[in-house]
């Protein structure tokens, strides 16, 4: 499945970089062209790996905004119920974003395992 573009170019369904119309494969990826559904799952595992690398960095924010936490807690609030309460919710925002971190983390790498199978 080619995507056509005005001219003599057209698009790669699986690197999305301009190669000529009439190829039978990609320069770049070496993708079969002619064979649509190996491009597109091509692109939906492409478009999968980029969902979860952008819930790991959202994780990633989610574990520094738990340190921020601890640290306006512990430093600037003088209550001890406060602190405790502050690093209560310091340490569910830790775990939980370290587990969706994890998650992802693993999702991504049994993604890009296939992406390359597929590939080859």
């Amino acid at each position: 499945m080619v995507l056509f573009v005005p001219g003599i170019m057209a698009t790669c369904p699986a690197c999305d970089r301009e190669i000529p119309q009439d190829a039978r494969y990609c320069p770049y990826c070496g993708i079969r062209l002619n064979d649509s559904d190996e491009a597109i799952n091509i692109y939906l595992l492409r478009e999968e790996i980029a969902e979860t690398r952008h819930m790991e960095v959202i994780a990633v924010l989610g574990i520094l905004m738990s340190v921020v936490i601890v640290f306006v807690g512990c430093v600037l609030i003088s209550s001890v119920e406060t602190q405790l309460i502050a690093g209560l919710v310091a340490l569910t925002i830790f775990l939980t974003s370290l587990t969706i971190y994890i998650h992802n983390n693993l999702k991504r790498k049994r993604l890009l395992r296939k992406l390359r199978q597929l590939r080859s």
